[in-house]
Order: structure tokens, then sequence, then C-alpha cells
């Protein structure tokens, strides 16, 4: 049985235990709900197969007829919460929980390294800005930061950088990249941590708006399109972003760090659904890109905004 660290869905926990149990010995889900205090005996051969949901009053039963203990127990309530969180805060919330309860007894989570590297802005920025400092000292780095960290905040991220292989330090003391570029996969422990790094990175730009205009570029379009229209919008962006990491990896001086947000995002509901009004008719349609709805004299277009 692997240890419980190297899950992160309690149901797949679950599942595993009874299969290794059953391995071992004549054990029955009806010997598992009865040693958990269920009166149904197929009731956790359900919530292992997605059926149910465990309660929070039920954890503790079924990790003590799982023989959890200590650590293992608090790993496995934070898995349940984790599961059942209904926003991305709370789900992010209870895997930092989890993450921190291994740490703290010294064993691993899989993907926690992924997760602490995304969950900071702070690390993304010093990957980046430490190689580009030769001799510099965390306090040096602190100072060039915007807004400014301390050296405190500045060396944790470099102990955790080289830790985790993202940079190398030479006998010098200066530091190396370990790859051009980190990529984002689709792993749970990343989504997670990216969803927080966006809302960092969101903060961080409307800071950069007091900077001078020659030192940011920020424009907007607010666009009325079909779903079809928006999934090839997607598509371009890729691209884009595709040309930029290109573009930059090609460039062999780095003077500035800079952070580039790509947001597409709905600014209204879906209209054909929302609408109370009747339809417009199929001999005069409701033109892309207009706001006949609100104003038939006034069309509208997408505006570039700065």
């Amino acid at each position: 049985m692997r240890p419980i660290t190297e899950y992160q869905d309690y149901r797949a926990y679950i599942a595993d235990y009874y299969a290794y149990k059953k391995r071992t010995s004549a054990f029955t889900w009806r010997e598992f709900a009865t040693l958990a205090g269920f009166g149904s005996p197929v009731y956790l051969k359900q919530v292992a197969e997605g059926k149910f949901n465990l309660s929070e009053s039920a954890v503790a039963r079924v990790a003590a007829a799982m023989n959890l203990v200590g650590y293992e127990v608090d790993y496995f309530g934070a898995m349940v919460a984790y599961a059942h969180a209904k926003t991305e805060s709370a789900r992010h919330e209870n895997f930092a929980k989890m993450v921190a309860i291994a740490e703290e007894n010294k064993v691993e989570v899989v993907g926690a390294e992924s997760f602490k590297f995304f969950d900071s802005y702070k690390n993304v920025l010093l990957r980046e800005l430490a190689p580009a400092m030769p001799n510099a000292r965390p306090m040096d780095m602190a100072k060039a930061c915007r807004p400014e960290l301390s050296a405190a905040e500045v060396s944790d991220a470099l102990k955790f950088l080289v830790k985790s292989g993202l940079l190398t330090r030479d006998k010098n003391g200066n530091y190396r990249q370990c790859s051009k570029s980190v990529k984002m996969d689709n792993s749970t422990a990343k989504s997670l941590a990216a969803t927080e790094l966006q809302r960092q990175m969101g903060e961080l730009a409307l800071a950069a708006l007091d900077y001078p205009k020659a030192e940011r570029d920020m424009t907007g379009l607010t666009l009325g399109m079909s779903e079809r229209c928006y999934a090839e919008v997607v598509k371009e962006l890729a691209e884009c972003r595709r040309r930029i990491v290109a573009l930059v990896q090609s460039d062999s001086v780095v003077e500035k760090v800079y952070r580039l947000n790509m947001q597409l995002f709905p600014m209204a509901e879906r209209l054909d659904e929302r609408m109370s009004s009747p339809r417009p008719s199929s001999s005069s349609p409701r033109r892309r890109g207009s706001l006949s709805s609100l104003s038939k004299k006034t069309p509208f277009s997408p505006k570039e905004e700065k």
C-alpha cells in the first residue's frame, strides 16, 4: 500500500486500501463499513465510486477503520475537504494544508514541488531575476523587485528554487536556470497553484498602472462574439504565447523581468439564454458587435482601451 501522501483523491485511497486488504485477507466491503460504523454494507464502496460524499463527521471513523494514525488522519481529512471544496480558493487552501502536513512530518506529497513553485509570484520572479544579477546578495535582489521584497523572502525563494532543481548555484555563488522555461501541465497541483498565481499577478498588474507609461504596455478589447469565435480566439492567443516564448528564448540578455498577462473572460451572461426580450426575427438578426438590444441608434464596435 502506497503512503497516503502519494494520494490527492481520498476516494482512490479508500479504493486502494480495500483492494490491498482484499489481497491479503478475506476482507469485504461489509466488514469495512462495519469497522467505520456505517449501517449500509456498501456505503464505502459507493463513496469510493463517487456515488456519495464522505461527510465531515465520518472522516475520523473511516480513518480509524483504515488504521491511520497521527498526521495520516489529518492528511486524510484535508483530502476529503479538498475534494468537497466549493470554490477554487477553498480547494487551494486545503491542498496547501495537505502539503504543510506532509512537510511538517518530513514526508513528500506528489505534486508538492510544482504546487509550491506556481503558488507564489516570488518564485517565478526570482527564477528569472537571480541569474540576471551575478554577484548580487539577496538584499540587492530584494531591492530590485517591484514591489520590493525582504531579503528573507528572497533567500527563502532561492533555497526552494535550488532544492527543487529549478536553479543551480555555481562555486562563485551565482545562479543559473536548469532549463530555459517551465511549462504548466494539467496536473491538479499545478492548476490550483496557477489560479492563485494568476490572482497575485492580477493584483500586481493593478499596481503597475501607476508606473510610467514608457515602462508598461496595457491595452484591452471589449468584444461581442460567438462561442465558436471564442474558441478561435483562444487558439490565436496560444499561438501568440508560443511565438513570444520563442522570441524571448532567442534573446541572450536580461535587462528587466516582465510579466505578460493574457486575460479573456466573460462580462455578461450568454444572451440567448438570459435576454428576456423577444428574440430578433430571422429576417432582421441582431448585428454582431452591436448593442441593438439597448440602443438601435448606437452601433458598437470593438474599441482598444488604454
